[in-house]
């Protein structure tokens, strides 16, 4: 299912209208996706302020920093 809704927020879904459960993984994947191609679907300030430590957490769990970019 993250991969659908990764999918649906790059095509302009709200990230806000993401299942609490999901959310974290939904953000990261999609930060990760847009730095990688060089979009800006979504920035950390768009994430729910009360999921953006988890969503940083989970950027950095999988090496990459709150932009998206890989960690050297």
């Amino acid at each position: 299912m993250k991969n659908i809704y990764i999918k649906l927020v790059i095509a302009g879904r709200d990230i806000a209208t993401i299942p609490a459960r999901d959310i974290v993984g939904v953000a990261a994947g999609v930060i990760i996706k847009g730095a990688g191609n060089g979009e800006g679907y979504i920035t950390i300030g768009d994430v729910p302020e009360k999921h953006r430590a988890a969503v940083i957490a989970a950027l950095e769990a999988d090496g990459y920093d709150e932009h998206g970019e890989p960690i050297e």
